[in-house]
């Protein structure tokens, strides 16, 4: 259910942001307010991160390393491969997301 959640909300954020690709932290926002609509518990920062990296094992999402410069870290970026408009129809056939719909 969470990794439905995450794609769900990866969908929402791809169709309101002309970017298409998103780091960890803005689709972990996305999901927690996703989880809250659909009263879902949330989960660590952590565990949506490592449910990403299965997801994109799995081609339904693909995630890059960027560097941000020296001293600033690597960030993860994160996208879906599939149309947004597609994941939430297919998501939206789960009774449980028919309320967002």
């Amino acid at each position: 259910m969470q990794s439905k959640v995450i794609l769900y909300a990866l969908s929402c954020l791809r169709q309101t942001w002309e970017d298409p690709e998103f780091s960890s932290k803005t689709v972990y926002d996305a999901y927690q307010e996703v989880a809250s609509e659909l009263e879902v518990g949330d989960v660590a920062e952590r565990r949506v991160r490592q449910l990403m990296q299965e997801l994109d094992f799995l081609n339904v999402i693909d995630s890059s390393k960027v560097s941000r410069g020296r001293g600033r870290g690597v960030t993860a970026k994160y996208r879906l491969l599939e149309d947004a408009d597609i994941v939430q129809t297919v998501l939206e056939r789960d009774e449980r997301f028919e309320t967002l719909a």
